[in-house]
């Protein structure tokens, strides 16, 4: 990898990036990505509130390929992550579409390896609401008078 890395970044922050491109990233090492990544997105025009999440992202993408050099890592691999993502209870459409964008962010603002485009993956499932009433009688949220005839 011979690309040069983001002159914004730091010099000891861009060697730690060169390392962990070359070199599967350690847990140990988490905490330093972790702050080359906050860095980096505090550097762009980003909503300072979600800033947070994107690291919950990264982090876990990273801990997901923990034996692997970040380097090495591309579309097929965030594709691979997104689709486990959706297998997991919990996880909205929205949430995945928010990690695909942290990690869009990852590879091209702190690896210097943008990925334009991501493989078919999996789609989360979107959560279904109950149709009962908060006193759970069964009833339709959708009725709004009780003298409406019930849709037995």
């Amino acid at each position: 990898m011979s690309e040069s890395l983001n002159p914004a970044l730091h010099e000891d922050e861009r060697s730690m990036i060169e390392t962990l491109r070359s070199v599967s990233a350690s847990l140990r090492d988490l905490p330093q990505l972790l702050r080359i990544v906050r860095s980096a997105y505090r550097k762009r025009d980003r909503k300072p509130h979600l800033e947070p999440a994107y690291v919950n992202w990264i982090e876990r993408y990273v801990r997901f390929y923990q034996t692997k050099p970040l380097g090495l890592l591309d579309s097929k691999h965030v594709s691979a992550f997104l689709t486990h993502l959706a297998r997991r209870p919990g996880i909205s459409p929205a949430d995945q579409e928010q990690a695909l964008d942290a990690l869009k962010f990852f590879h091209a603002d702190v690896l210097q390896a943008p990925i334009d485009t991501v493989g078919s993956y999996t789609r989360a499932k979107p959560r279904r609401r109950s149709s009962t009433t908060p006193d759970g009688e069964g009833r339709s949220f959708w009725r709004l008078d009780s003298s409406m005839p019930a849709d037995d």
